[in-house]
């Protein structure tokens, strides 16, 4: 049987009981609070094998108190989960140094998953690699979001460049009306 202490943040009373229940009955201990300051003070004292926290909260948000939790306990892991599941909250918590992300709503049994598999496995090396699991469950529509978003911005700078780099063209004659005639002039 599983064993270990497990820390849950969520500002959501239901997400916060669904998890203590399900995290308990697979073997775990869990604390669980409701905003970061309680989560913080618990990490802080040395408690917990492991997090879970949401990202938005009350006091603070999940990626502003990730890279302190990293730099105080860096082999805690830590599952970050959120409903605002983009392809952008999955960078950020990668790049915060987050175990796992995972996208509300999620499945109980894929969460004591992830659990399992973060308290098994050896304590990861200084160098961090994006894990590939955490872009499985983002939509195809997102990635292709992203992607446009990124050609738009290579399509200006291209088009930047080029303007930069054709010379202007020449600015009218104000003394010369709109509807003038051009007549040639002969050399003298």
């Amino acid at each position: 049987m599983p064993a270990g202490s497990i820390l849950v943040a969520d500002d959501d009373a239901a997400i916060r009981t669904v998890l203590n229940q399900a995290l308990s009955r697979a073997g775990y201990e869990v604390r669980s609070t409701g905003n970061a300051a309680t989560l913080w003070r618990w990490v802080s004292q040395g408690e917990g094998d492991l997090v879970i926290t949401d990202v938005v909260m009350p006091d603070e948000n999940a990626f502003d108190l990730l890279p302190r939790i990293k730099k105080l306990r860096p082999n805690l892991p830590v599952l970050v989960m959120s409903a605002q599941n983009t392809f952008l909250t999955a960078i950020r918590a990668s790049e915060r140094g987050a175990y796992e992300y995972l996208p509300k709503p999620f499945d109980l049994n894929e969460l004591v998953s992830v659990v399992n598999r973060a308290l098994s496995a050896p304590a990861p090396s200084s160098s961090r690699v994006v894990r590939s699991t955490m872009l499985i469950d983002l939509h195809v529509s997102e990635i292709n979001a992203a992607i446009a978003l990124f050609s738009g911005v290579a399509e200006k700078i291209r088009e930047q460049a080029i303007a930069q780099s054709t010379p202007p063209a020449p600015t009218p004659d104000p003394s010369i009306p709109d509807n003038a005639e051009i007549v040639p002039v002969e050399p003298k």
